[in-house]
């Protein structure tokens, strides 16, 4: 469709508002004091996981081990051959909810990170901070959401960074707001930029409804600009509003896939929180 994920994830934001209430509907119970310390394991038998008497679990968390999977279905595999372990702990501190989720396996952790929520009246605050790693590459994520507001008059602020300094220092940034995201005519602005060794591209630009243009730039130079009208198709020219050869289409929809992936990554990272 032309619109990042980022974008997306901003409207799924001002969702958390439930109707009726001003109040963010973003939980995050503590674990169930007679849960506090478990392991689980899975079953076969039931096909999902049950308590053990197993020990290492947090004490104020509970632990999951991993197993091999079936990568067709996604169900562990018989007989069961651990793999790893995840550890989940939840708490609530105020008006402060927070999920820390950390997935080890071979002695190695590839996965760490942390959503915190904190709530009133009129504003929700969101924060994820972490790293994940495939045992090579890691990624470090940051990122800083704001909504403000009210059912009337909702705002969204979204600032994540995403870098990957074994892969030529490779880095994600991107600013976006949302100004009365429920109303017919949101106000979007919006401001991306990918980074590495072989060079930047950046996207920014605004919208106000379904209508609004952003430029691509490569290396500080404009390379084309993306204008949006409803449902009609994009339209997309080079930089001096030439049409752009199917060659330079596909670089442009390749720079919108990575932002879009971005965007997608932190959307299913403050899963815990929903």
């Amino acid at each position: 469709s032309g619109k990042p994920g980022a974008l997306r994830y901003a409207a799924s934001l001002g969702r958390t508002y439930e109707a009726g209430r001003i109040r963010p509907s973003f939980s995050a119970a503590p674990i169930p004091a007679e849960y506090a310390g478990t392991t689980f394991v899975y079953d076969v038998a039931t096909s999902g996981y049950v308590a053990s008497d197993l020990t290492g679990a947090p004490e104020s968390g509970v632990r999951f081990l991993l197993y091999a999977v079936n990568p067709v279905n996604g169900v562990p595999v018989e007989p069961l051959s651990q793999v790893g372990y995840a550890d989940i702990t939840a708490s609530e501190t105020g008006s402060t909810s927070t999920v820390r989720i950390v997935v080890v396996s071979g002695g190695e952790t590839y996965l760490d990170y942390a959503v915190a929520a904190t709530e009133s009246s009129s504003a929700v605050s969101v924060t994820v901070t972490g790293f994940a790693t495939n045992g090579t590459d890691r990624a470090n994520f940051d990122l800083d959401n704001r909504v403000t507001g009210s059912l009337s008059s909702l705002d969204v602020m979204v600032d994540y960074l995403l870098t990957i300094p074994t892969r030529g220092n490779f880095r994600i940034e991107m600013e976006a707001g949302t100004e009365d995201i429920f109303s017919q005519s949101p106000t979007t602005t919006l401001g991306l930029e990918a980074r590495g060794e072989h060079g930047t591209v950046g996207i920014d630009g605004s919208m106000a409804g379904e209508a609004g243009s952003f430029n691509v730039q490569v290396n500080g130079n404009l390379f084309a600009t993306i204008t949006l009208n409803g449902n009609a198709e994009p339209v997309v020219t080079g930089a001096g509003g030439q049409p752009l050869t199917e060659e330079e289409l596909a670089t442009v929809r390749a720079v919108f896939a990575i932002f879009i992936e971005g965007g997608d990554i932190f959307e299913d990272l403050t899963d815990p929180l929903s």
